[in-house]
């Protein structure tokens, strides 16, 4: 890097001498070349006037009104204006302690203090104190951004990528977001468009009525995608996460992960109650209608009123309206109420009042019948359920009577319990078992009084059997 004294500069130097020995020229400039072959300017610094500092080394000025202008082929790139400074040259550097505004494509920031270094490889700023301004071209990728921030350092790369560092009290706003954070880094293009972003430090984001708190916030330039780090929580008026990261996709969907347990809790509405979800990781897509398909993954839970689900993975609708449903897969474990169950797979609608198990299903009343079969349809809160039998698999029902166990197949099952009473309707080749009796026939209908505890089935009263009975 070489320097450049303009003609008036050297003109004046040599002719200008007051009687303190102090020089001082008007309308003058320092500019900077590349090393190269090309020899391009790089930078400019004009000021009004210039005179040497005294008490200090030779090579150092002060300069009133100064301008300085950083280039890339040869155009103006950034340009920074204040009313006085210190330069020296040769050392490719200037610093100031006044008010100044930097400007360039895509840029315009306001501060007081400042510092500029001109490298090799591109450009350093710093804006000292109260910077404020906008980052960003209207029309392009969101538009700009309003900062407010303390401090602000810039770097420009040779290919006209430039980081803008923010830090202290920060604040961004831009269009409907709203993010306030200890330290913000801005990427700015060549053509200064705003591209991705990286705040930390007690990050507050909003956005869409959705309000988010982390450690560290990304915006992913390529992809649009914003990704959440450490202690993450996000509300808004359909569901509360915490998690310890979350990743947020331009077209609406997410995940989120936690080594041990992610949270999504959703508030009641008119037509249901609170419900949560937890698992290590979840993943939601939202669909055309405003539902949302939430997807937990490894040690599976859902809560809702009196409703419990677990699961290897559970997937659970959350419609814009409505309860929508809840689907276990792998290992089903679950209660409703007075029922519990286990299956391969179950699904929970509770707008429908239904329950669907498959999977060695196993449905039992507390007080009530216990059964299993290939299929169980049960509607928790009408009281009923239903039991079909496939392949492998026949309809099978536990009760007690006289205090004995006994065992009940058929091809179908119906039961129903209301009040203390509970009954049941099996029908198709119908095998009874108990002790050492067998029987069979077509038809059998069973009815029996509750346990009085929540430790036994349903004592039996009466058996009707019809249809080529046999014992």
């Amino acid at each position: 890097m070489r320097r450049v004294l303009a003609p008036l500069l050297l003109a004046a130097l040599c002719s200008a001498q007051s009687a303190s020995g102090v020089r001082q020229a008007t309308g003058a400039s320092f500019s900077g070349f590349g090393d190269d072959a090309k020899a391009e300017k790089l930078w400019e610094i004009r000021a009004a006037t210039v005179r040497p500092d005294p008490g200090t080394s030779e090579g150092v000025w002060r300069l009133e009104a100064l301008e300085l202008v950083t280039l890339r082929d040869g155009k103006p790139f950034r340009t920074l204006r204040t009313p006085s400074g210190v330069a020296r040259p040769d050392q490719r550097a200037a610093d100031g302690e006044a008010a100044l505004t930097l400007e360039g494509e895509g840029l315009r920031l306001e501060g007081i203090g400042w510092n500029w270094r001109g490298l090799s490889q591109g450009d350093t700023f710093a804006l000292r104190s109260l910077v404020r301004g906008q980052v960003g071209l209207p029309g392009r990728s969101g538009g700009p951004a309003q900062v407010v921030a303390q401090r602000m350092d810039a770097v420009s790369a040779p290919g006209g990528v430039t980081a803008l560092s923010f830090a202290g009290g920060v604040e961004m706003t831009r269009g409907a977001e709203r993010l306030t954070a200890e330290r913000l880094v801005l990427e700015l293009d060549r053509t200064g468009d705003l591209r991705g972003w990286l705040a930390s430090g007690g990050v507050v984001h909003q956005a869409g009525g959705r309000r988010s708190r982390a450690d560290e916030i990304r915006r992913d330039a390529a992809t649009g995608d914003t990704r959440f780090l450490g202690s993450v929580e996000v509300v808004d008026a359909r569901l509360r996460l915490t998690a310890a990261t979350v990743v947020r996709q331009a077209d609406g969907a997410w995940s989120a992960e936690h080594p041990e347990r992610t949270l999504v809790e959703l508030p009641a509405a008119e037509d249901r109650p609170a419900a949560s979800l937890a698992a290590r990781t979840l993943v939601a897509t939202p669909a055309p209608d405003g539902s949302t398909l939430l997807e937990a993954r490894g040690s599976a839970e859902y809560a809702s009123g009196a409703a419990r689900l677990q699961a290897d993975t559970l997937r659970l609708a959350s419609p814009a309206k409505g309860r929508g449903w809840v689907e276990g897969l792998g290992g089903v474990r679950g209660t409703d109420g007075d029922l519990t169950f286990e299956a391969g797979q179950a699904r929970s609608d509770a707008g429908r009042d239904e329950l669907l198990l498959q999977g060695d299903p196993r449905l039992a009343d507390r007080r009530g019948f216990a059964v299993t079969g290939f299929q169980v349809r049960a509607r928790p809160r009408a009281g009923t359920a239903e039991v079909l039998s496939g392949i492998g698999r026949r309809a099978a029902l536990r009760a007690l009577a006289d205090g004995e166990p006994v065992e009940l197949e058929a091809d179908r099952a119906e039961l129903a319990r209301s009040g203390e009473l509970a009954t049941a309707r099996l029908s198709g080749e119908v095998r009874i078992r108990l002790a050492d009796a067998e029987a069979s026939c077509e038809r059998l209908d069973v009815s029996g009084r509750m346990a009085k505890s929540k430790d036994g089935p349903a004592e039996l009263e009466r058996l009707r059997l019809d249809g080529s009975v046999t014992y």
